[in-house]
């Protein structure tokens, strides 16, 4: 966004006209870190994050379509999304063809010119006046797919000979005037025409597709900008999936948030389903769940085992990373919301789960579909800091009044064991007892964690009277 009055010392410098001209108006930088678009359009320069906050498309030489609403909006050319340049928001047209904003999804910075010198701004936090976190900050220190154009990232240098050309820049070619007076010219590709082919083999081609959108992800993220061998076909039953983002969730654990709709049918990811997660030839059960409102993504509860084949590489895995998953697979019996029966979980670590998946379910679809006698759930950990997502178990009380919920860790420090207010030690006959429902109730039961525990608790409702169509392993 264009600055009227001076931006201030503690804004950075970051080009020079001359780099702007040499590159037509598009120019790449960063600013402690992060990567920002230098775009100048009909006079007016403007600085936002460089990858679509959507799925990190590239934005530096994407299109430009001016609304009389929102100004300038650049074109993701991945997926089409408009984004306007002023503020960030991402628009679209209404059924009566009127742009309306989703909201502020990519965060835009200010920018100035003096002396023929460029200084941007960043806008990073509240304290600016900017949100304090925005969708496109996920994006906003990776490296930015390849453009064409010039700067420090995209093709680098002066635009790539090979790509898609209009008016002297690689890009999609396609330039649409909406504002008032607008003529709706197309270049290049206009409404349907082909564009330019690039030389076969050359990086240029993979430039030319990612912007087109060709293949809807990075070229760097494929490898395929120094390879152009066509991809392998995926393995059976797969289907590619991005990582949206990574949080860390202990020293040893992380949750990935994954882009998209779990594979399958929805209806079957309710009972503790689980799927199979592979990157190259190692592949692994993971159990997928997806808090209550949300849509278009899900998350992922890894583990780091140093010696283990597919979760330090899982564990690793940054926003924008592919990964291949299939499902949904296994599962328990639905739960019968009319039923009087209790319900019980006994989770250890990471197995809690399948847990979160069937509860998270019960809460988004509301008491009619929930059962509604007692619920418990008995989490163990070796330490406070490895009862996974406790948070988010303890808000699903206020969802699920008949929840019950009761925490033990097996490691505390003296300090812990002044504050700790739940059960210490590993499950034993007399917790069990104490917590669950009885045997004699009709009680379901259901358990998952690593293999020792499995054994241990199928033992130990052997010894309090369950029977076998009473109890459920997740395994």
């Amino acid at each position: 966004m264009a600055a009227e009055a001076s931006i201030g010392h503690s804004a950075v410098e970051v080009a020079t006209d001359a780099d702007l001209a040499k590159h037509n108006g598009r120019h790449l930088v960063q600013v402690d870190g992060r990567h920002v678009a230098l775009i100048e359009h009909l006079g007016e320069l403007h600085a936002i994050d460089a990858t679509c906050y959507h799925m990190g498309g590239p934005l530096l030489h994407a299109d430009i379509e001016d609304s009389a609403e929102f100004g300038p909006c650049v074109v993701c050319p991945w997926h089409r999304y408009p984004i306007s340049l002023k503020t960030g928001d991402s628009t679209y047209h209404n059924m009566q063809g009127v742009s309306c904003s989703k909201g502020v999804k990519q965060r835009v910075h200010e920018v100035e010119r003096r002396d023929g010198r460029v200084y941007v701004k960043l806008l990073a936090d509240e304290r600016d006046g900017a949100p304090a976190k925005i969708d496109s900050d996920t994006y906003a220190f990776k490296p930015p797919p390849p453009s064409g154009g010039g700067g420090i990232g995209g093709g680098g240098g002066a635009p790539n000979p090979h790509g898609v050309r209009s008016g002297g820049v690689v890009r999609s070619g396609q330039v649409l005037n909406r504002g008032a007076g607008g003529n709706g010219s197309w270049l290049a590709r206009g409404s349907g025409g082909a564009a330019p082919p690039a030389r076969a083999g050359s990086g240029g081609k993979d430039v030319a597709r990612s912007m087109c959108g060709g293949d809807g992800r990075a070229p760097w993220a494929s490898g395929s900008m120094s390879s152009h061998a066509p991809p392998a076909p995926l393995p059976p039953g797969y289907t590619q999936f991005i990582v949206q983002s990574r949080r860390p969730i202990a020293s040893d654990t992380v949750e990935l948030t994954v882009s998209g709709d779990l594979p399958g049918e929805a209806s079957s990811w309710t009972s503790g389903s689980h799927l199979m997660a592979r990157v190259g030839a190692d592949e692994r059960a993971y159990t997928p769940y997806r808090r209550p409102g949300e849509r278009g993504q899900f998350q992922l509860l890894v583990k780091n085992y140093p010696s283990g084949a597919l979760s330090p590489k899982l564990a690793r895995l940054a926003p924008g990373a592919t990964l291949l998953l299939k499902g949904p697979l296994s599962g328990a019996p639905p739960l019968d919301a009319s039923a009087s029966r209790p319900t019980a979980f006994v989770v250890g670590g990471t197995g809690v789960t399948p847990a979160l998946q069937m509860l998270f379910a019960m809460a988004e679809a509301g008491a009619a579909a929930t059962p509604q006698a007692p619920i418990h759930v008995l989490c163990y950990g070796s330490r406070p800091e490895d009862l996974y997502l406790r948070t988010e178990l303890e808000a699903l009380v206020g969802r699920i009044p008949q929840l019950r919920l009761h925490f033990s860790a097996t490691e505390l420090t003296e300090a812990q064991k002044g504050t700790w207010r739940g059960g210490e030690g590993r499950p034993i006959a007399d917790a069990l007892r104490e917590h669950l429902p009885p045997a004699d109730s009709d009680a379901r039961v259901f358990w998952c964690g690593p293999p020792p525990f499995n054994n241990a608790v199928r033992g130990l409702l052997g010894q309090l009277g369950y029977t076998d169509d009473q109890v459920h392993e997740f395994s």
